[in-house]
């Protein structure tokens, strides 16, 4: 709930507390004063009547708006009242009336006297008290809605300004208070955030640059191996092996500078993403070739993507070289399709506490696993390029990692 609907169901709740116990205590009160009246008006009544009996012949009679009753000329719906001397209240005929019945000399006399002018007067009372108190309410509902307006405001400001990122022109009206403490420290925030992501940004780019270097000088180097050892099998294997390494290397770099640099991901072209996948099967399958492990690879023809295949490859090449470092013996099965790119493994598989963790920064899906960047890296290719990364245990034990290139080929994405 918006702070600005809690602060009026305060003020309306506060306000209505205070008037149902107006209301009770008025309706109280209004109870006790027809009691004492009516105590008073009957007994002056039963005693005008008593100072009468002794004087007068007839059975029933009417004296200054009583009505009285002597001895049996009472009527029957009125011999139930005990005798006493206190008021009881009667509705008879849809009307109300209040009656008293004593002995005066042994005689009994009954008093009745109607007081339907008294109980209009106390609903005209009671009417002007729930009048009030609704009108109350409605003063309070107003009330609330200033406050929330001049509370709220500067609230509001403060957040269209961080929305539209005018915080440094940001002004708080009236004098500093809580809202231009907030706003100072929403700056100071926003500007120590800014400093570390420049800072983040310069170290990218300048560890970037200076790798690129040794990189070049190492598969540089390789290739003149390469060329120098065709005669001697089992070394160039080596050479080949170093420079698709550092090719990787390089690749890895290339996609951490780009990580920098939104323009170059945005107008990305148009690149087969099977030429580029199978670069990275092949260059897996080969270094992992003694491990017992059949790598199945389904590769449908002309799947393109606007994507900078630096990396696209990261993303594969992780996957790839997850799924071969946690699979000892076993089956690896690759599919890259329309929708896009799936991999199986029959390995160990991630542990229960992993898993909620698993694209975390620094977490790694198996204990003893020095492999602790991949799958973060993955996950933020995929989230700068538009594309999502799903993981699903499998019922053998091994992994399913499910890269889907377009939001609405994710069937875990609520349409």
């Amino acid at each position: 709930m918006y702070l600005k609907k809690r602060i009026q169901l305060s003020f309306i709740m506060l306000a209505l507390l205070f008037s149902v116990f107006f209301v009770s205590l008025s309706h109280f009160a209004l109870e006790y004063i027809e009691g004492e009246f009516l105590q008073a008006k009957l007994d002056a009544g039963l005693q005008m009547a008593s100072n009468q009996a002794t004087s007068s012949t007839k059975s029933d009679y009417t004296i200054e708006g009583y009505q009285v009753y002597l001895g049996d000329a009472t009527p029957s719906f009125l011999k139930d009242i005990p005798v006493g001397n206190s008021v009881v209240e009667l509705v008879y005929g849809g009307k109300e009336f209040a009656i008293i019945r004593a002995l005066h000399n042994g005689e009994l006399i009954t008093v009745v006297w109607n007081n339907h002018s008294f109980e209009v007067i106390e609903w005209t009372m009671t009417l002007i008290f729930i009048s009030t108190a609704l009108l109350g309410i409605f003063v309070a509902w107003l009330f609330a809605t200033h406050v929330v307006k001049t509370t709220i405001r500067p609230l509001n400001d403060l957040r269209h300004a961080v929305e539209k990122n005018e915080l440094n022109t940001f002004f708080v009206p009236n004098e500093m208070d809580e809202v231009g403490f907030l706003a100072d420290a929403v700056k100071l925030r926003d500007q120590q955030l800014l400093d570390f992501l420049q800072r983040e940004k310069a170290f990218a780019q300048d560890a970037s640059h200076e790798l690129r270097t040794p990189l070049a000088v190492i598969m540089g180097s390789a290739e003149v191996l390469q060329t120098q050892l065709q005669d001697r099998p089992k070394s160039l294997a080596h050479a080949k092996r170093i420079y698709n390494t550092a090719s990787q290397a390089a690749n890895l770099v290339s996609a951490l500078l780009l990580m920098t640099r939104n323009s170059e991901i945005k107008h990305a072209p148009l690149h087969q993403l099977g030429d580029l996948l199978r670069e990275e099967v092949d260059f897996y399958k080969h270094i992992n070739h003694k491990k017992p492990i059949e790598c199945l690879t389904i590769i449908e023809e002309n799947i393109t993507s606007t994507v900078r295949p630096e990396l696209a490859k990261a993303v594969f090449g992780n996957l790839i070289r997850n799924a071969f470092q946690f699979t000892s013996s076993g089956t690896i099965t690759i599919h890259l399709n329309a929708s896009g790119f799936f991999i199986e493994d029959t390995g160990v598989g991630v542990s229960q506490e992993a898993k909620s963790r698993l694209f975390e920064s620094g977490n790694h899906p198996q204990e003893n696993s020095q492999n602790g960047m991949g799958l973060s890296l993955v996950h933020r290719i995929c989230e700068k390029i538009n594309w999502s990364v799903v993981y699903q245990p499998l019922a053998n034990g091994g992994s399913r990692f499910s890269v889907y290139f377009s939001q609405s080929d994710n069937p875990n994405v609520a349409s």
